[in-house]
């Protein structure tokens, strides 16, 4: 199954207008953004988005529906920076992957700290999560049965007789497919009458036919991780990037239920969006392709 990702630069550029898509206007938004790592911020005029400077000023803006932020964002590469790179002596009982180092963005919301990150290497394979081996099995699985996402159809034309054989090949290419969905481009963090809201920008339609948002580690100053995406049609964003014409045309919108200091899971009021959560793990994924720049 050599290169079969290439013809489909899956993955992680995106943007959205949280105005176009309803978010609540009198939510409590992400208060002090800061982001840390490569990253890139989106800026847009209603119609477009573009670049723009890396500052807080930026990030407020894009953050408050005027653009995204793309955790370990490149323009150069599809694929997520600080995913790591591979132990070329890990035959000798080293780790599979060295130099990982994943982007944040950190804020309050309500008084509580969030840190949102890019995934890594060991995000993925870090160990058994909630009956799975790992997250990497997880999210496969997951999106290998939900005939929504297009997963399933791809990697049986590409030969995969079942997910086994399917993570086989995406292990066997680097951990490219992987890649491009751990930089998740964020639009819109905030807490509306106790409903956690976060935006992943993507694409509305992919040439692929891959239906799923890129994923993101969220943890809370309580010290709670989970791992959040959507699978399915994402919602019409209302613009696009104006490099490729088609990237941060679609948003997929999560909302969490806070309580106990847990995130717990809520359904999305859209039904082409579908939240998973849990503590530790639980995810989606939307792949939409980088604009080449």
């Amino acid at each position: 199954m050599a290169g079969r990702f290439n013809k489909f630069a899956i993955a992680t550029s995106v943007a959205s207008m949280t105005a176009l898509v309803g978010a609540p206007a009198l939510a409590a938004s992400l208060a002090n953004p800061v982001v840390n790592g490569q990253h890139l911020t989106y800026g847009s005029d209603g119609n477009t988005t573009f670049l723009v400077g890396n500052d807080a000023t930026n990030w407020g803006a894009a953050l408050s529906g005027d653009g995204n932020i793309e955790l370990a964002g490149q323009g150069s590469s599809p694929d997520a920076t600080g995913f790591g790179t591979f132990n070329t002596m890990a035959w000798m009982g080293g780790p599979a992957y060295i130099n990982q180092s994943a982007t944040t963005l950190t804020g309050t919301l309500d008084g509580t700290t969030y840190t949102f990150s890019s995934l890594t290497y060991d995000d993925w394979y870090g160990g058994p999560i909630d009956g799975y081996s790992n997250f990497a099995e997880k999210w496969m699985t997951e999106a290998w049965n939900d005939t929504s996402t297009g997963v399933q159809n791809f990697f049986t034309s590409e030969g995969a007789a079942d997910v086994n054989a399917a993570l086989f090949g995406i292990a066997a290419e680097g951990h490219s497919f992987f890649r491009r969905i751990s930089d998740p481009n964020i639009a819109y963090v905030n807490n509306d009458g106790g409903i956690f809201n976060l935006g992943l920008a993507g694409h509305y339609d992919h040439e692929s036919g891959f239906k799923f948002s890129e994923v993101v580690k969220v943890t809370d100053s309580d010290g709670i991780t989970q791992f959040l995406y959507g699978f399915g049609q994402a919602d019409a964003s209302g613009v696009y990037e104006e490099g490729d014409g088609v990237s941060h045309s679609g948003l997929y919108n999560l909302s969490i239920v806070e309580g106990g200091g847990i995130l717990s899971e809520e359904e999305v009021p859209e039904p082409s969006t579908v939240l998973g959560l849990m503590a530790i793990g639980g995810l989606v994924a939307a792949t939409k392709r980088k604009s080449q720049k």
